[in-house]
């Protein structure tokens, strides 16, 4: 399942991000939250899916999302729009008591709520040039937490291998963020760049991966602000994934 993530185009509103993907023949949506209102509205939200006959994949939780109240409004909102997944960014390492909660309470919500809740692996920051931004940001941690999204960039970011990592993590992983690094950039166009996207989209049609690979790259890559260059990316890109994964 080939899935266009709303970031990609956040300087879009949410009709035009539906018209893009059905347009370049996208199986999907992601929503990822932000200060729009568009992202949040539930109704709306399900008449473009029905409009456009892509239904949405998931919900992504903002970045500084640190509370228990935020998260189940979330859940709320992915149910509503019917959604299997609710993504969450890993919480801020001095954020103890939101840590607790998503290490011990999360397991019994995904059960009662009959949902996908995965934790996003860290884009590697630092506080005081030595201090992880972020907890719940090692291998251990994310396979403890049983279910994971993985963005290619940050595994980039944090000096991880790419491979070595979906090995450890593969029965963990339930969605992909899928973009590339080109001179030095993140999250740039897949088939542009040095991340061995071949070597991983080729594994997962060999272990029949059954989550969605979600495409998350820059806005200025698609050429945003031109339509035909946006669709004309996006259809490269759905071109490049399934040489190797269809």
């Amino acid at each position: 399942m080939l899935i266009l993530n709303s970031a990609s185009l956040e300087h879009y509103g949410l009709h035009r991000i539906f018209r893009f993907a059905k347009k370049a023949g996208y199986d999907g949506i992601d929503i990822e939250v932000s200060k729009s209102y568009d992202t949040q509205d539930a109704p709306y939200i399900k008449e473009l899916s029905t409009e456009t006959g892509l239904p949405v994949v998931s919900i992504v939780t903002p970045k500084k999302t640190s509370s228990q109240e935020k998260i189940m409004t979330f859940i709320t909102l992915a149910k509503e729009v019917g959604a299997r997944n609710v993504i969450i960014n890993p919480p801020n390492l001095f954020d103890f008591s939101y840590t607790q909660w998503l290490k011990n309470d999360l397991p019994g919500i995904r059960k009662r709520e009959k949902i996908h809740i995965a934790l996003l692996n860290s884009t590697g920051g630092r506080m005081f040039g030595f201090l992880p931004e972020h907890a719940l940001n090692s291998l251990n941690d994310l396979k403890k937490f049983k279910e994971v999204c993985i963005d290619t960039s940050n595994v980039y970011n944090v000096k991880e291998d790419l491979i070595r990592m979906y090995e450890k993590l593969k029965a963990e992983i339930i969605h992909i963020f899928l973009s590339n690094v080109k001179n030095g950039k993140d999250h740039a166009l897949p088939m542009e760049g040095s991340l061995p996207l071949e070597s991983l989209l080729t594994k997962l049609k060999q272990d029949t991966f059954k989550g969605g690979i979600s495409i998350r790259v820059n806005g200025k890559e698609l050429g945003e602000g031109d339509e035909n260059k946006v669709i004309n990316h996006l259809i490269k890109i759905k071109e490049f994934v399934y040489q190797y994964y269809q």
